[in-house]
């Protein structure tokens, strides 16, 4: 086991010997309900996905991750057990946080729900809703992160002036995190805001191996227990880490981890759930 798997594996069950334990974990209380949910949902058992959604919401603020969109699927779900009000609440709650209103207007599942007087109120008053959600957002800073992401991808054949841009970036992506926090959806936006890319993966990719493991993976470890980044993000970059050091990964979020991967998937499992990621008998049946 090479220095860098060693370090990782003592990163990511660091957590476990904490005294302190938050009223909410999203790694430990609410993702595993979520991808149990979202199998429930594939197969249309929709009163226990319902159940598991419901038990989730309840313990940690609903988000809508990446690929899951479990808030929307809870208001659709509610829809289709007419309960109308519901539907109507998580809609809302959606709208609020960004979602656009045609997700609604052309599923037919909420068709009802919306021609309701409150829901045609809602319609009404979306552009209200919507102009309010984006005076919330950090705009400022999503445009800077994307000159940041555009530099990044510059001086492809130099590597010298590459490294100088990737130390510039992730000096100023440090920054970010200590003074504003993980610049995620509830911070500057998801990709529906101006229809570009604003996800700080490729900068965390492209950090330094001492500053990567010392630094950003603790601190995107936090940011995923407090529901503030995609488990997703976390563990690419613990890949990646492995990857570009010619070793094999040991979370399984790149493909033909098949091929890329540790032989063993009971630690591999073990390593994913440790971050709030799916086993991969499960990610394969999402």
């Amino acid at each position: 086991m090479s220095h860098i798997l060693k370090f990782l594996c003592f990163l990511l069950f660091l957590s476990c010997s904490d005294n302190i334990i938050p009223d909410c974990n999203y790694i430990t209380d609410y993702y595993p309900k979520i991808y149990e949910a979202q199998l429930n949902y594939n197969q249309k058992e929709y009163r226990e996905a319902f159940e598991l959604y419901s038990e989730a919401f309840e313990i940690c603020e609903p988000k809508n991750t990446v690929g899951i969109y479990e808030m929307n699927k809870y208001a659709e779900i509610s829809a289709i057990l007419e309960k109308e009000e519901l539907a109507l609440n998580f809609i809302e709650k959606n709208l609020a946080q960004g979602m656009l209103l045609r997700t609604y207007t052309n599923n037919p599942v909420f068709s009802n729900v919306l021609k309701t007087d409150r829901g045609k109120n809602i319609i009404a008053n979306y552009d209200s809703t919507r102009a309010k959600y984006l005076n919330s957002l950090n705009l400022k800073l999503r445009s800077e992160i994307q000159e940041m992401m555009k530099a990044d991808q510059t001086h492809i054949q130099d590597q010298e002036k590459r490294n100088i841009i990737f130390q510039r970036n992730t000096k100023r992506l440090i920054e970010i995190f200590e003074n504003v926090g993980y610049p995620g959806n509830d911070i500057i936006g998801p990709y529906n805001v101006d229809f570009s890319n604003s996800d700080i993966s490729i900068l965390l990719l492209h950090t330094s191996d001492s500053i990567r493991i010392n630094y950003f993976i603790p601190k995107l470890k936090e940011y995923v227990k407090n529901g503030d980044c995609d488990p997703k993000t976390l563990g690419m970059v613990i890949d990646n880490l492995h990857l570009f050091n010619n070793e094999l990964q040991i979370i399984g979020t790149y493909e033909k981890r098949e091929e890329n991967m540790i032989s063993d998937k009971e630690l591999v499992n073990q390593n994913r759930l440790e971050i709030g990621l799916p086993t991969l008998e499960v990610d394969e049946k999402l």
